[in-house]
């Protein structure tokens, strides 16, 4: 973190011994941090972390009777609106938290998505045996294909803020 505020600094045509200083000032804040705001730190990280799942199963559950009365053409683009807007917000959570670790960066990043596949291919699954009981004439959905569209829409918020602030 401290590498690309150093840079984005110096591409704002600081002095080199400005940066240096917004550097030492940042380091000190953060050695000086008291132990409560740290342990506070922690637990806003996980709660995000929870409100991610919980979110992700509440919108699994809504997409249900969505999958059950909808075909493909309905379907996928509903999947795929609630995916980036929560999404959106779920980033937005994430990009909040100023002091994330990589470490951190990679578990938000990596488990949540994967969880939200293996959510979504059990609602699809749930779903289709629902149309199967009821008796609908509707078209089974595949749930790996569910499961994709969503975390790809889901995750695609945050790829295109990573890229942008690469590029700036």
């Amino acid at each position: 973190m401290k590498n690309s505020i150093r840079e984005n600094l110096k591409k704002k045509n600081w002095p080199k011994k400005e940066v240096d200083k917004a550097i030492r000032i940042l380091n000190n804040a953060e050695i000086k941090k008291p132990n409560t705001i740290r342990v506070l730190d922690q637990i806003v990280y996980w709660l995000v972390l929870l409100v991610a799942i919980m979110g992700t199963l509440v919108i699994s559950i809504i997409l249900i009777p969505l999958m059950i009365v909808l075909n493909y053409a309905r379907m996928y683009p509903v999947i795929i609106i609630i995916a980036l807007t929560f999404g959106m917000l779920y980033d937005m959570l994430l990009r909040d938290l100023r002091d994330l670790n990589h470490k951190h960066y990679v578990v938000a990043g990596i488990f949540i998505p994967s969880f939200a596949i293996i959510n979504m291919i059990f609602m699809a699954q749930f779903a289709n045996h629902l149309v199967t009981i009821i008796g609908i004439q509707q078209n089974y959905h595949n749930p790996v294909i569910v499961g994709i569209v969503y975390v790809v829409a889901f995750v695609a918020p945050a790829v295109v803020v990573r890229l942008a602030e690469q590029r700036l």
